[in-house]
């Protein structure tokens, strides 16, 4: 029976890999290479079906797994699963290939936009045939283009982690530099620093560019993209503390509040600027005035918790500050309810962040996760904090 189910896997992979590519793509689509100098650095990958062909034949490999599902071990399953992905991968990557080629060297502006932005619309799928025809876009004489292309390196990149010696980083920091130091196009610009942002701690080559350009006070709202950047690539940016330390002590209400609440992840083990957020903090404990700061607006709740979720992205290192996260806890200073139980739900998230040093604030929180007249989402968090430590 076991050698009947391997059969009906093997059956199902050779349905894959055998169909026909789609009529509807011409026979030198198929047969021929780029060649160099016009279509980048990777050859070309040979015909496999395309995501309509494997949609199709969805339902009869679905019968195979079900039909192992039902007979014999998950693991078979897992394997035919497993086998079908492959081939659905590599079907459309395949198709967008062949896109990318034709769109990359179409001499119409408005072709080589909706071919890269429809590369993004696949996300990480489309790696490789956006890095092998459309790195160079960054370098494309329309700044729309340009543009384009920096956007869809988000839509591509920002969930891979990648590392500064991975070789589509490479290929693509020199331009994104660049572009942050001296695109004249403002979108396209502020569509580098996003870039270079979702490449995270890949992207630190850049990081004086992105200092530069946070230092530039006639760059308007680019600075506080930039800002967020450095913060993304994280402790890889450390030369941006100083930085984030002094917009953070300004209390400037854009500029300073990203700094603030970014402090940890740019210098995770900063004693001056971990004691900056809990002097912030006790501020608004023992003046009840700071509070009016942005309470107005929806979606900001003061500096109280500003610093509170501040002191989550130091994560372990802000233990020192559990007797001030309880404060905050029993606080019942804050008039507008909202406000209160944002703050409350931030404070239980900076608590599990620092894990197991967080013990002293079991019995709020245990009170707060039975407390029925607390909002849901305060007592969920509570529940997860004290489940976390149990």
């Amino acid at each position: 029976m076991r050698n009947y189910a391997f059969g009906l896997l093997a059956l199902a992979a050779l349905m894959i890999l055998s169909q026909p590519p789609c009529p509807c793509v011409d026979a030198q689509e198929k047969a021929e290479k780029p060649k160099a100098g016009q279509g980048g650095n990777k050859e070309r990958i040979p015909a496999e079906p395309t995501a309509d062909d494997v949609r199709t034949m969805l339902a009869n490999i679905t019968e195979v797994i079900t039909d192992i599902e039902e007979k014999y071990a998950v693991r078979d399953r897992e394997k035919a699963l497993e086998a079908l992905r492959a081939a659905a991968s590599t079907g459309i990557q395949v198709r967008l290939s062949l896109i990318a080629q034709k769109g990359a060297e179409d001499p119409d502006r408005f072709i080589r936009i909706d071919t890269v932005r429809t590369l993004g619309a696949y996300g990480p799928l489309a790696r490789y045939p956006f890095s092998s025809y459309f790195i160079g876009g960054l370098d494309d004489k329309d700044a729309s283009v340009r543009y384009a292309v920096a956007e869809t390196i988000v839509q591509i990149y920002i969930y891979l982690r990648l590392n500064s010696e991975d070789e589509d980083v490479r290929a693509m920091m020199p331009a994104l530099r660049r572009m942050v130091k001296s695109e004249p196009d403002a979108d396209a610009r502020r569509a580098a620093v996003a870039a270079l942002g979702a490449l995270g701690p890949a992207a630190k080559r850049a990081v004086p560019e992105l200092i530069e350009l946070v230092e530039d006070e006639k760059a308007g709202e680019l600075r506080a993209f930039a800002l967020i950047s450095l913060a993304q690539i994280g402790p890889g940016a450390k030369q941006a503390a100083p930085l984030f330390l002094e917009l953070a002590r300004k209390n400037d209400k854009k500029m300073g509040a990203i700094a603030l609440t970014n402090l940890g992840k740019i210098a995770p083990g900063d004693k001056a600027a971990l004691a900056l957020v809990m002097e912030r903090l006790k501020g608004t404990l023992d003046n009840p005035k700071l509070l009016t700061d942005n309470t107005a607006k929806p979606g900001h709740y003061g500096q109280r918790h500003l610093a509170v979720a501040a002191l989550g992205s130091f994560g372990s290192a802000a233990e020192p500050a559990v007797p001030l996260l309880i404060g905050a806890l029993e606080a019942k200073d804050v008039k507008d309810r909202m406000a209160a139980e944002e703050i409350r739900r931030q404070a239980l998230m900076t608590l599990i962040k620092i894990g197991p040093g967080a013990q002293a604030a079991l019995p709020v929180a245990s009170k707060i996760a039975r407390d029925p007249d607390e909002s849901a989402p305060v007592r969920f968090q509570a529940k997860a904090f004290v489940d976390y430590l149990k």
